[in-house]
């Protein structure tokens, strides 16, 4: 499904899973929410993940932190309730069965 272990965390690996045209984990049948959930999740990579991900920063707020967590937490929540694509289930289905 993702060959390159390059492709595997971060920006690139939400924009593979979910992509608007063709996304492994369909989070809306709405074109634009699908969207939106990229670009959020995109987002929350390159802004926050990185540079907290690599560097401490004491002077961090805690009700920013907190904020952050719950975007998270609401991100995740979508994820939780969405659907692997029929495409991927086939094809799952079709090796399994050979």
């Amino acid at each position: 499904m993702i060959l390159s272990s390059a492709d595997q965390t971060g920006e690139k690996l939400a924009s593979k899973l979910l992509s608007v045209e063709k996304p492994v984990i369909v989070i809306s049948d709405d074109k634009m929410k699908r969207e939106a959930f990229l670009k959020m999740t995109r987002g929350i990579f390159a802004y926050w993940r990185n540079p907290f991900h690599h560097t401490l920063n004491d002077r961090t707020e805690l009700s920013l932190a907190w904020s952050v967590v719950g975007v998270i937490d609401s991100l995740l929540a979508e994820i939780d309730a969405s659907v692997i694509s029929d495409a991927i289930v086939s094809d799952s289905n079709k090796k399994e069965s050979k």
